[in-house]
């Protein structure tokens, strides 16, 4: 690293030749880089999302979907998930009080 000795002025014209004057840099707007000349939309619909993604990167979605799918499927024979969904698992019972059985049908 420089040690630059001067006076302010002569250290700042210093660093403007160096580097370039530092107001211009950070006065100027910063541009958005797109890859390929991509245009980013207003909105994102699945028509732009069909036509911009790689075609990979959707695979990788459906795969993590049906990874996902497979594990919940998986985990619902799990003993300890069974008891802690029981409340939400349970269905009334054709066979309670409330409605009638095929025999109790049949016998009126």
């Amino acid at each position: 690293m420089k040690i630059i000795e001067g006076t302010p002025e002569e250290i700042r014209d210093y660093e403007n030749k160096e580097h370039g004057d530092l107001k211009e840099f950070l006065n100027t707007e910063p541009k958005m880089a797109t890859a390929a000349g991509l245009e980013y939309p207003d909105k994102v619909t699945f028509k732009w999302l069909k036509e911009h993604v790689p075609i990979g990167l959707w695979f990788s979605l459906l795969a993590l979907l049906a990874t996902l799918y497979i594990a919940g499927v998986q985990s619902s024979k799990i003993s300890l998930v069974q008891e802690i969904f029981e409340v939400c698992m349970c269905a009334p019972e054709a066979n309670s009080e409330e409605s009638p059985n095929e025999e109790q049908l049949g016998s009126e």
